[in-house]
């Protein structure tokens, strides 16, 4: 089963939250779509397991993750550091960590993160997984979220769903 309203809707919540307490600036969210993955400058990726497995990935461009790793630093970081990196990793964790407690299956684990550039770039989606993906503008920088995830376990049905 592809990630229902309540995952996407978990990551929603997370990402909102994450970004107004930690970088302390406004969120606003695109619609939900089902497309292919896309290709960003910068991309934080954590890969869930149990219950449900595949990826979440935050994309940027190289102008959104200075902007995102320096607010959440509170100092200047240029794109291509080790610290830059390092708070675009975090960042991915805090939101993905957030969401997975917001999971309808009760054990969902997910992976250490990793950054990727186009020069390390690899297949985050697992065989079988959709990708739903929407983007959110954090004060003046995009971020692009692609979820692929496949449940491995029957859920109750979703009222949202049409």
């Amino acid at each position: 089963m592809a990630a229902t309203h309540h995952h996407i809707q978990a990551i929603v919540d997370a990402t909102r939250s994450v970004c107004e307490m930690m970088l302390r600036l406004p969120v606003s969210f695109t619609s939900p779509r089902l497309t292919s993955t896309q290709s960003h400058d910068v991309q934080g990726i954590v890969g869930l397991s149990g219950d449900a497995t595949g990826s979440v990935t935050i994309g940027l461009d190289r102008a959104s993750a200075e902007a995102l790793a320096t607010a959440l630093v509170g100092a200047p970081i240029k794109c291509g550091s080790s610290h830059c990196d390092d708070a675009i990793g975090e960042l991915t964790n805090l939101i993905v960590g957030a969401a997975k407690t917001r999971f309808p299956e009760p054990d969902v684990r997910i992976g250490c993160p990793r950054v990727e550039s186009p020069s390390t770039r690899s297949n985050g989606s697992p065989d079988g997984a959709q990708v739903t993906a929407f983007s959110c503008s954090i004060g003046d920088a995009t971020m692009h979220i692609e979820v692929a995830l496949r449940s491995l376990k029957p859920l109750a049905a979703d009222p949202h769903a049409a």
